[in-house]
């Protein structure tokens, strides 16, 4: 759903409480911390494993008898741990344009949010262009996520005079050196 009275498109998966967003904002009853390279998080195991069944999975089998309730998310920016946090607790994302949205994806598939996924994969669709499609056909490869692979293929595709074929979907490093490849034909005819 779009909130149109917002600047920026708000993707919505569902309603929930706002009583969720403020001990989210103020880290009240927390008993869980999301550490990335440059800043802790306050989180709820509750919360998190309610969206999560990888963090459901985490919370029952590998933390019972530790002492750290720290999770550590390592090459994982601040701000993408952030807005992936922000959709726990409020079901809600702002659209930032194609920023973060790989890194996005990427962590709401590792952890299986499959909403979010689902809401990521229609704003990388939406944002799709000629610099980042072999990215995003990356991505899609290795998540397995067949939409995203057919949407970016059509994308490479187009930037081609010449058919490429279906089974080349699959392999995004014989894209990339097809691109180089042409980018070099290019600029040797200026």
């Amino acid at each position: 759903m779009i909130d149109n009275q917002c600047q920026k498109p708000t993707y919505e998966s569902r309603e929930i409480p706002s009583g969720l967003n403020e001990i989210w904002t103020t880290g009240r009853y927390s008993d869980i911390t999301l550490i990335t390279d440059t800043k802790k998080f306050k989180a709820h195991k509750v919360i998190l494993a309610a969206n999560s069944p990888v963090f459901d999975t985490i919370f029952n089998n590998h933390m019972k008898d530790r002492s750290s309730d720290e999770v550590y998310l390592k090459n994982i920016k601040e701000s993408v741990v952030k807005t992936f946090l922000d959709f726990l607790y409020t079901g809600k994302i702002e659209e930032n344009g194609d920023q973060n949205l790989g890194e996005l994806f990427s962590i709401a598939s590792k952890f299986k949010v499959a909403k979010l996924t689902s809401i990521v994969e229609k704003l990388i669709t939406i944002n799709l262009n000629d610099e980042n499609a072999l990215e995003f056909l990356k991505l899609g490869c290795l998540f397995n996520c067949d939409k995203m692979k057919v949407s970016t293929f059509n994308v490479l595709k187009s930037m081609f005079d010449f058919p490429l074929k279906e089974d080349l979907m699959n392999q995004p490093e014989a894209i990339e050196k097809l691109i180089e490849a042409k980018q070099n034909f290019d600029s040797s005819l200026k």
